[in-house]
This record gives C-alpha cells, structure tokens and sequence, in this order.
C-alpha cells in the first residue's frame, strides 16, 4: 500500500499532472484533473493517481517536500502544479524528455510514448477515450477510471525510463553542475513564456488583407496558382527554364521542398525578371500570411499577448527552437513588402519599450576563438567588419559587395559542411570555379582548415564533439562527422547565450527590465519607458563581457548591436 511517509524517503518521485487541455500560462480556464505518482521504494515500484479536487493533503506535500521530483516535460508540470497551489518550481527537478534530448539529441522523437519504446518499456496507453481527448482536446470529457489508469501507467513508465536514463546521463557529465545551470533556464523561459509578447491585432489583420489581394493579383497576372505544386513546376522549370535542383524519389518529378526552394528562391532574387520576381512576392506573401500574421491572432491571449512554446530540445545543436508561434523565424531586417510589418505587429505594453540587443557575427567569432587564426582575429581586435576583412583578402583591396556577400554565404555554408557541388549551385558557378574559391578561402585561413579537420577526426574516434560548456554533441555515423566544428560553433553559441540569459535574469529588475524572447543570437527586451537609460547599460555590459564566462573567449571581442525593435 503506497504510504506518503515512504514516497518521502524514495530516492526520487515522479509526478504526472492531467489537465483540461488549456494553456496555464494565461488561460483562466486551465485545470487540473488529476495527478499521478510513481516512486521505488524498498525495491518495490508504487504508482497511484488521485483527481486534483480530491488530493489529499499529505500527498500534495509529499510534492512539495521531496527532495528529487521526475517529469516528462517538466517546463509544462512546474506552470500546472504552481498555477494549481503546488509551486516547486524552485526546487531541484529532472526531465526525462531533456535527459533522453542530451544523452541522444539524434533521437527523432522525444515523447514520452517513444522514448519509453526506444529503452525497452512499456507504451503510454491509448484507449478509444484518450484517442478522442488528442484529437479534440476535451480531456475533460475523459472517464475517471480510464484517467487514472492513463496516468497511472504515464508515471510508471516515466519512473522506469529515468532509471535508464540516469547512469548514462551521469557518465556523460550531465549530472552536476550542467544540469544545474538547466534547471535554472528553464525555470527562466518559464517566466519569459509567462509574459509573452504584445500583439498588435488591427494591423494584422490589415496584412491579412492586403496579403491576400496580392496573391490573388499576382495569380491573375501569371495565370497559374503559385500555390500548386504542378503550377509552381510550370514557371519554374518550364516558363523559366531553371534546372531541376533535386529529384523527387517517390515521384521522379522535381521536388520542392524547403531546400529545394531555398536554392530555387536564391536564383529568383539574382534575375531581373518580372515572372520571377512575382513567383518570389507571392511565397513571400504566401509565408507571412499563413506563418504570421494569422498565426499571431490564433494565438492571441484573452489579454492580447501570444505566449509562444520555447522547445529546449528542438533541434540537435542545443539551440531553442520555438512554435506556436515560431518567433525564431521572424526576419531580422527586409527590404520586400511581405516581410516589412512582421517586426512592427510585436509591440510593447502601455509605458514599456521593445529593444533587441544582438551578438554581431556570434559563430564567426567563436570560430576565431577555436582556430585562433591571425586572418579572423586580428581584424576582429582592430574593430574591422569580418566579411569586409575576408573580402578585401580574398579579392583585394577594390572588393565589392557581391564579393563580400558571396563570401559571407561561402564561410556559412562551409562551416555548415556544404561540399564545393553545393556551393557552386547556391552562388550560380562553375564546380571549378567553386573548388578553386574553396582552395583560395583555405590557403587565407590554414588554422580553421585545421581545427574543422581535428573536429572531424575526433567526432569520428570517439562518436561525438565536446562543447566548451562540457555538452556534447554526438555522431553515431561517420558520414556526418564533417558537420563536427558546426556543431561545436553553433552548440557553443548556444550554450554561450544561455548563460548570458541567466546571468541578466539574475540581475534585472523585472519590473523595470524583462526578456521576453530570444532568437538565435539576440535577446528581446522590454523596459519601462522611464528605465531605458538605467537598463541599456547593463545589458551591453553584461552581454560583452563573455570572458566571464570563459576565459578564452577574451581572445576578440564580442560586440553588441542594440536598436529599437524593429529599427534597421
């Protein structure tokens, strides 16, 4: 019989929370239906569930006394139980979906149903009930018996597969300060998700409209629908006779998918051409409609806030990903018409101010650090732009900015372990003329050649790539062992902003100054009108001095562009 005096002297508690399915980070309507337990004790695994309204005290305090609670996905537990009177957030915790995320963070599904599958457990259960709450979201309609059992059998597995997780997790390093400093972010993404982002909803809808007047415009003009993936092959490669970037397996017609209509769209904007220039307007206006602003107001709070979904473990290089809505994609700057309000419908509150405070050139200049190569940072320490640095020593003195930008997408891609094939088709030349810039860019940086083959070399040995910060990015196939120095760049800068962030977090006044979001490399702020000049200070300050975070990233320096939101 499970007794509360024995889950407090278990080595760890597992807590799974049922709700209504509402959003308690700013729905009033949110709550919760139950809670379920697991804990060992005694060698004996003891699961119990009990309805929210019929917790019994002692349970709840066994929630919040124990020394070790388990969650899967605990960024949702923690704003459920402490929104229903239970605040642990505090407290120590672990997360076995950011476990199972750090351990194999090549894992193509981190719910719990499939990683408790991966590590021999057993599945979540799915009775016709639970079905039906999935696809409706009404699990308040769920019978009571077949809750608990559900819960139940969530906390059980979640229990088996954190005994799984947990050495390895150990043996990896994770287990210690690391997983402290996680802790503490997300407990502050919890708070930035709280406040969420002022949405201006009038304007919109003005884009809405205007939106589609011009798709639809644009598709009388073409006389074909941009939109349909046999009209789009008809402009494409039949009216403007590009050549067919990839080939469809299933199909054996050319496939547009993301890639592909990222290197087909590259094309588009370097023609004069008013076909192309359409084809570009409508699936610029096409993606701000549907990804934006439509987005925005779906999503939209009673209070006029979108509240957006930071995943902490949504892509394999550790940086954030974000949904509903993806703010990670807004545009930091553009000249079209589609993409010039996306910035301007995010506003501040009454008395508040939106800033944007960005790391200039952020992986170019870790990539300095690593390599230590003279021709990266001696312009870096001299204060000079590295593109026009790289321009003017790869084409002289005279460079001009098409050479610059081509170097600019060259280093990306490079760094992103694009081969020469690639690049000629991004930058529209010749294979030879490609491989012979790729020699020319190698010969001006010998230090980075250097540090991308050690990087590769080692990732091949030991089947990963350490970051600064001690996490590790893995490779369990060697045929993606040249991705190694991107992975330690990006995985380092992102490491590298985290811990700015729980820095400022610690320092700000969050009735004066507050981060709201964070997209890729900058940080958004929103600060009390009368607070701006107390407040931009520090963040510079803050944000610059990365060597007190590491050492050696002391060798160049790390400036920080700080506007207006929205402002170029």
């Amino acid at each position: 019989m499970s007794k509360p005096s024995d889950a407090l002297n278990s080595p760890y508690l597992v807590v799974d929370v049922e709700s209504n399915g509402k959003d308690f980070r700013h729905d009033p309507e949110a709550r919760l239906t139950g809670v379920a337990i697991a804990y060992r004790f005694n060698g004996e695994v003891f699961s119990l569930f009990h309805p929210w309204d019929q917790l019994p005290t002692e349970w709840a305090d066994v929630i919040r006394n124990h020394p070790c609670r388990v969650f899967h996905n605990a960024k949702y537990d923690l704003v459920a139980l402490a929104t229903s009177g239970i605040n642990v957030t505090h407290l120590p915790f672990y997360d076995t979906m950011l476990m199972g995320h750090w351990i194999d963070e090549n894992m193509p599904n981190k719910s719990l149903d499939f990683m408790s599958k991966r590590y021999g457990g057993k599945p979540k259960l799915k009775p016709p009930e639970i079905k039906a709450a999935e696809k409706s979201g009404r699990w308040d309609l769920i019978p009571l018996p077949i809750l608990a059992e559900y819960a139940k059998n969530d906390a059980f597995i979640t229990l088996e597969l954190f005994e799984k997780l947990y050495p390895r997790f150990t043996e990896e390093g994770y287990a210690g300060e690391l997983w402290d400093i996680e802790q503490k972010f997300v407990r502050l993404i919890i708070r930035m998700e709280s406040y969420g982002v002022r949405i201006d909803k009038e304007l919109c809808k003005s884009e809405i409209a205007y939106g589609i007047q011009r798709m639809e415009e644009i598709s009388r003009e073409l006389k074909a629908n941009v939109g349909s993936r046999d009209d789009l092959e008809v402009l494409l490669i039949d009216v403007l006779k590009l050549t067919p970037y990839k080939i469809s397996e299933k199909t054996g017609k050319p496939s547009f998918d993301k890639e592909s209509m990222a290197h087909y769209e590259f094309e588009l904007e370097q023609r004069n051409d008013t076909t192309a220039k359409l084809v570009l307007e409508y699936r610029g206006w096409q993606k701000a409609v549907s990804a934006y602003y439509k987005s925005y107001l779906q999503l939209c709070s009673r209070s006029q806030n979108v509240h957006p979904n930071f995943k902490l473990h949504g892509t394999r290089t550790g940086r954030l990903s974000c949904e509903k809505p993806n703010f990670q994609q807004v545009p930091r700057k553009s000249s079209s018409r589609w993409n010039r309000n996306n910035k301007a419908v995010i506003i501040a509150r009454n008395g508040w101010v939106l800033f944007e405070a960005d790391y200039a050139n952020l992986e170019f200049r870790l990539g300095a650090v690593y390599s230590k190569e003279p021709n990266m940072v001696k312009p870096l320490i001299a204060g000079v732009k590295p593109f026009d640095a790289m321009a003017e020593l790869l084409h002289g003195p005279h460079w001009t900015d098409e050479q610059r930008q081509a170097c600019k997408v060259e280093t990306y891609m490079t760094s992103y372990g694009a081969g020469t094939a690639k690049i000629a088709k991004v930058l529209g030349i010749s294979p030879e003329a490609s491989k012979e810039r790729r020699s020319r860019f190698w010969q001006a940086y010998p230090k980075l050649l250097a540090i991308t083959r050690k990087a590769q070399r080692n990732a091949e040995i030991r089947g990963y790539a350490p970051l600064w910060s001690g996490r590790r990015r893995h490779f369990p196939y060697k045929s993606e062992c040249h991705k190694a120095f991107n992975s330690i760049i990006q995985g380092g800068a992102a490491e590298l902003v985290k811990r700015i962030m729980l820095r400022l977090a610690d320092l700000l006044d969050w009735d004066e100054c507050r981060m709201l979001l964070q997209i890729h490399d900058s940080i958004v702020f929103e600060i009390r009108e009368d607070k701006i000049d107390t407040w931009l200070p520090v963040i510079r300050t803050i944000m610059e001095d990365v060597g007190a975070i590491h050492s050696a990233f002391k060798l160049v320096p790390f400036p920080v562009d700080i506007k207006k939101w929205g402002e170029k």
